[in-house]
């Protein structure tokens, strides 16, 4: 993973990130037993991967 500096700051941030707002299912608060596994699995699924490669 690359990482450049952030600003002025000293702080290293990677090239690319995850980003995460459309992970949800819907825009209101939903039991879990309503999400869609697929839905879930997949969003876990790239969680995972993200993280394995070094993305934040």
């Amino acid at each position: 993973m690359k990482y450049r500096r952030f600003g002025r700051t000293q702080l290293q941030m990677p090239v690319f990130s995850c980003g995460g707002m459309r992970y949800q299912f819907k825009w209101q608060d939903v039991p879990r037993w309503q999400i869609p596994q697929d839905n879930q699995r997949n969003l876990e699924a790239t969680i995972r991967r993200s993280i394995e490669v070094g993305i934040n």
